[in-house]
């Protein structure tokens, strides 16, 4: 069985995107998605920029036998957002270490292309799995613990009585 992993993934640029809107640019911004997990992270949107640089970081929850869509979209004030490229990667081929490092991971440039498969641009990203943090990795239990009996205790109160109780670390 596939382990569930953090994914850190760091969209470095762009270069070469294709021009959307009319004036001859884009606004783009990329979108980070786990097929079949709900979790999605996006980019900011770099507004008339053709070659962008955004130098973000996201992590996400995945394991080796996942695939993760990227998808590059222009961003229009009206109507729905246009699709500049997209590619899927299947998270198999990305570096496991073995503990988690600020030590980014070398970045590579990959191709997008539109659903007519024309090439539309390139995006550069760094990706590395590392483990959950421990307490993720830790086995959650009740614990049920019941005080039955105090002996000698000594009166605290000026009445010659005391209100004890216990407490547990």
């Amino acid at each position: 069985a596939a382990v569930d992993m953090q994914l850190a993934l760091h969209a470095v640029a762009g270069r070469k995107l294709k021009a959307m809107d009319r004036g001859g640019t884009s606004d783009p911004y990329i979108t980070f998605q786990v097929l079949n997990r709900k979790e999605t992270c996006q980019t900011r949107v770099m507004s008339k920029n053709l070659n962008p640089e955004w130098n973000e970081t996201f992590v996400l929850t995945a394991s080796s036998r996942d695939v993760l869509s990227i998808c590059v979209w222009d961003k229009d004030l009206i109507g729905s957002d246009d699709l500049i490229g997209s590619f899927v990667i299947p998270l198999s081929s990305i570096t496991c270490d073995g503990e988690a490092t600020n030590a980014p991971p070398t970045s590579q440039w990959y191709t997008i292309r539109d659903k007519s498969q024309t090439l539309t641009g390139e995006i550069s990203l760094s990706m590395r799995f590392t483990p959950l943090p421990s307490q993720d990795r830790m086995m959650k239990a009740d614990l049920a613990i019941q005080a039955v009996r105090a002996r000698g205790l000594t009166a605290m109160d000026r009445s010659g009585t005391s209100d004890p109780y216990t407490t547990f670390r």
